[in-house]
């Protein structure tokens, strides 16, 4: 039997959902858009 046994783990996708939430609030271009959108709106 030329085979090989591969298992993994997925993510419910809840916690899937969640890491990526995660990694963009982390996200510095993110945090960058924020801080600009919240001066523009104070000038405005």
């Amino acid at each position: 039997m030329e085979c090989e046994v591969v298992y993994f783990v997925v993510p419910r996708a809840a916690v899937a959902e969640t890491f990526a939430d995660l990694a963009a609030r982390q996200d510095p271009a993110r945090v960058q858009l924020a801080a600009t959108e919240h001066s523009m709106a104070l000038e405005g």
